[in-house]
C-alpha cells in the first residue's frame, strides 16, 4: 500500500465502479484533505463484489484501518444494511457505506464531472458543512449521517 502506513489511522476505499473511484480521487485532490491517509482500491465491478471485499480488507488485523465502501444504491437504500451484515459486528463501527441513491451519471449531469463532485464533497467536509450542497442533493442526502460519522471519527486523520 504505497503512501499510507497501515499501522496509523487511514481510510481504505472500495469503489463499486469507476465513477465512484473518480469521485474519491476528486475528494483526495482537495487541499484540505490528507490524501496520504486515503488508499483507493480498484473498482470492484459491482455492489455485491464491493460487499464481498469486506472480508479481504483485514479490518480485524489492522486496528487503525477504516473502510469506506462506495456503491450505487440503484434506488435500494437497504443495500447499506446488506453490506453491513457482511461485517463482523465488532468491526462495524469502522465501516461506512456511501453512494448515490441511483446512479452517479445523474449526479454528474447536475453537479459537474466526477472529480469536481469529489472536490465539492471534500469542501463541504473540510468546512464541516454537511448540511449544504452537494451533500443535500436529492441523490446524496441519505449519506449525511454516515458522512458525519466518518468526518467525526477521522477528523484529525483526513482533514488538514
Amino acid at each position: 500500500m504505497s503512501g499510507i502506513n497501515k499501522y496509523k489511522p487511514h481510510l481504505l476505499v472500495v469503489p463499486e465502479d469507476d465513477a465512484n473511484r473518480q469521485i474519491v480521487n476528486g475528494f483526495k485532490l482537495h487541499p484540505g484533505i490528507n490524501a496520504r491517509a486515503i488508499k483507493v482500491e480498484k473498482a470492484s465491478g459491482g455492489w455485491i463484489k464491493a460487499k464481498n471485499s469486506v472480508n479481504s480488507c483485514q479490518l480485524e488485523n489492522l486496528s487503525e484501518r477504516y473502510l469506506l465502501i462506495m456503491v450505487d444504491f440503484d434506488g435500494k437504500l437497504e443495500r447499506k444494511d446488506e453490506i453491513l451484515q457482511a461485517v463482523d459486528p465488532l468491526l462495524v463501527d469502522r465501516v461506512y457505506v456511501l453512494g448515490t441513491l441511483s446512479e452517479p451519471e445523474q449526479l454528474r449531469k447536475d453537479l459537474g464531472d466526477y472529480e469536481t463532485i469529489g472536490k465539492r464533497l471534500a469542501e463541504a467536509c473540510v468546512s464541516n458543512r454537511l448540511d449544504s450542497e452537494p451533500w443535500t442533493h436529492m441523490l446524496l442526502k441519505h449519506n449525511i449521517e454516515d458522512a458525519g460519522r466518518l468526518r467525526e471519527t477521522l477528523d484529525a486523520v483526513l482533514f488538514i
